[in-house]
């Protein structure tokens, strides 16, 4: 598979996520935050990028608000709750509350487009 020009791999996200900007600006935020803003969970907290995007330019953005504090088990629960929500073929409808506090925590670069 070609990688495209102005899209980052998992292995290229990987790398900056091993950068001391990024492990500094997790740890302030986690530090801030204290707890998962989903479940109120202190332990294994992890710092989840609300904007899905693989452009190099916004997965480095580092901004506060582009970005929620989630535990573990969270951080995985909504991004496969996100895969199967945005599969073409017999997407589920979830309760509103549920696809409600998803849509805040993953948006597609589609939704950053309307929302700037």
């Amino acid at each position: 598979k070609k990688k495209k020009d102005n899209v980052w791999t998992s292995k290229d996200k990987a790398k900056f996520r091993k950068t001391k900007e990024w492990i500094d600006f997790r740890n302030k935020m986690i530090g801030e935050k204290k707890c998962c803003e989903v479940c109120g969970n202190n332990l294994r907290l992890q710092c989840h990028h609300i904007y899905l995007n693989d452009a190099p330019e916004e997965y480095s953005n580092l901004t506060p608000e582009r970005f929620a504090i989630l535990c573990h088990s969270c951080h995985n629960y909504f991004h496969k709750l996100s895969r199967t929500l945005h599969r073409k073929k017999n997407p589920p409808v979830p309760r509103d509350d549920i696809r409600e506090l998803c849509d805040s925590l993953i948006k597609t670069p589609e939704m950053l487009e309307t929302s700037l």
